[in-house]
């Protein structure tokens, strides 16, 4: 950072010079910096063509893009407030005022700063800081007991299951946020067959006078994916750590369970969601792993003739989603809105579960409260909810 003997010489018009370089620069060099196809561009104005407003605006923008990348480089040599740069596929959480004055406690607030630059007093800084000599773990007496280690590491924590009661708190968010639209699509009869258009088309006259038409096919219409458009006879399973279930023999004999299995007898569809709840760094190498561990099991089911859509979804542990949640609910169908909705909410309670966690960290005392309700139970006819 500078001194303040280099911020006493600053000087205006030299620093509003080397911005109006830059700014020319930026004009000569520009190009393409998002995904739009082979040769697009917007329309930009070229710094002659503009007014004194819009060339002012340009240049404040500037000065904001060059302060935030001197930011950004100073954080990515932060040793711990500047791993979260690192989270490159999380999502971010929403923080609007109505979250933080109405939703979420102070200590809550206060919990997901700090967990997110890693200051909370685990015991491994606390002994960084000189306020102890020991960074043992209360628990399970491991001799380094950092943020990671406390959500995410503790043996004693993993085997009183206390990161499975959180797994299953999240789980039942996602679920509950399902439910609806699979109710919605079993209610629900679609017509797939097409039908040919004779009005829309041109008239053809033959050479010895005879009017025919050809007979056109509606377009496709450009919508996303909507798997669940594909039945209306869903089934619904949830494994959780007290109630598992078989995966349904009907599709393949297996000892495996996933976290949702939604599948339709009738088409010969199937969905298949697994959870992870890691730590923000570990996102990608949750997904990678859990891509693999059910790649055997998505073969077995289309070799059995099942259309099989496998999603391994990810929230952190301090309650940042991973960009693969977003891309299952899309893929289901599930309106962008509620995408929203839906995660959002599967992160708060992430969060909520993983500070509980956080508060018991010294005390072997846990008491496995439901911070979710449990999607309602029908029976398979009506196709919502099925347990084993």
């Amino acid at each position: 950072m500078e001194s303040k003997k280099s911020k006493a010489r600053w000087n205006g018009m030299k620093e509003l010079e080397q911005k109006e370089r830059h700014l020319i620069l930026n004009e000569m060099a520009r190009g393409q910096t998002d995904r739009a196809g082979l040769g697009y561009k917007r329309n930009q104005k070229l710094i002659r063509d503009m007014s004194h407003q819009e060339h002012r605006k340009c240049l404040t923008g500037l000065v904001k893009d060059v302060d935030e990348e001197d930011m950004l480089v100073y954080l990515y040599g932060c040793a711990k407030q500047g791993q979260w740069l690192k989270w490159e596929s999380a999502m971010q959480v929403d923080t609007s005022w109505k979250k933080l004055l109405y939703i979420w406690t102070p200590e809550l607030l206060s919990f997901h700063i700090n967990a997110i630059h890693d200051q909370l007093p685990s015991p491994a800084n606390l002994k960084l800081w000189g306020k102890t000599n020991l960074g043992l773990c209360q628990l399970c007496h491991h001799r380094h007991c950092t943020l990671f280690h406390i959500l995410n590491g503790c043996s004693y924590s993993l085997q009183s299951g206390r990161y499975n009661w959180r797994h299953d708190q999240t789980l039942r968010a996602i679920a509950s946020g399902l439910a609806p639209y699979i109710i919605e699509a079993n209610q629900k009869r679609f017509n797939t067959s097409e039908t040919l258009d004779f009005t829309s088309t041109i008239a053809f006259r033959t050479a010895d006078g005879t009017t025919y038409r050809n007979p056109v096919l509606p377009l496709p219409k450009t919508e996303p994916t909507n798997i669940l458009k594909k039945a209306s006879d869903w089934i619904f399973l949830m494994d959780e750590e007290h109630k598992q279930i078989v995966f349904p023999p009907e599709i393949t004999e297996t000892a495996k369970r996933p976290d949702i299995t939604i599948f339709s007898k009738k088409t010969k569809n199937v969905v298949i969601v697994e959870l992870t709840v890691p730590m923000e760094e570990n996102l990608a190498n949750a997904y990678a792993r859990k891509k693999c561990k059910y790649q055997d099991l998505v073969a077995d089911c289309e070799s059995r003739g099942w259309s099989t859509y496998y999603f391994p979804i990810e929230v952190g542990s301090r309650g940042f989603c991973n960009t693969s949640v977003n891309k299952c609910l899309a893929s289901l169908g599930i309106p962008k809105g509620k995408k929203n909705a839906i995660t959002d909410t599967a992160a708060n309670i992430t969060l909520r579960a993983s500070y509980i966690i956080w508060l018991c960290r010294n005390s072997k005392a846990f008491r496995q409260m439901e911070l979710h309700t449990t999607p309602a139970i029908c029976s398979e006819g009506s196709g919502m909810v099925e347990r084993s």
